[in-house]
């Protein structure tokens, strides 16, 4: 009887490891999707073609002016003085420079409502600024 026994559960066993032979080994997703998965870096790619396309179409001076205040993060005094222009030039040519750039990047530029409303409230600021600083 104990011998009958024992090749029973011998053969549930060996039929046990085959059936799992083959339907494979069961894996919760949870746990390893993380890792199976990456973020793609195409767009990246292409933005940032893009941007170096479309500063190399500016115009050397608006590009020199761009890179410098906004990459470099320069001074608007020591880009002038770099430039051997005035303080004023370097502002117009980085505002047409960001301007044109936006263009060719296809950038919506702000409705008029919007841009209106961003600008006072940037006056507003500076006129804020100004009246603490005379008040020290």
């Amino acid at each position: 009887m104990r011998a009958w026994l024992f090749r029973i559960l011998h053969n549930q066993y060996v039929s046990q490891m085959r059936r799992a032979a083959r339907q494979g080994t069961a894996v919760d997703w949870s746990e390893y999707e993380p890792t199976l998965t990456c973020a793609p870096g195409q767009i990246e790619h292409l933005e940032s073609r893009d941007l170096v396309r479309a500063l190399a179409s500016l115009p050397e001076k608006q590009r020199t002016a761009v890179l410098m205040i906004g990459l470099a993060k320069g001074d608007y005094h020591e880009v002038a003085s770099a430039c051997k222009v005035p303080v004023g030039t370097i502002r117009s040519r980085l505002s047409r420079g960001r301007k044109n750039l936006s263009a060719l990047m296809s950038v919506a530029p702000l409705e008029p409502h919007i841009a209106n409303r961003c600008a006072r409230e940037n006056r507003l600021k500076s006129r804020r600024h100004h009246c603490v600083e005379l008040r020290r």
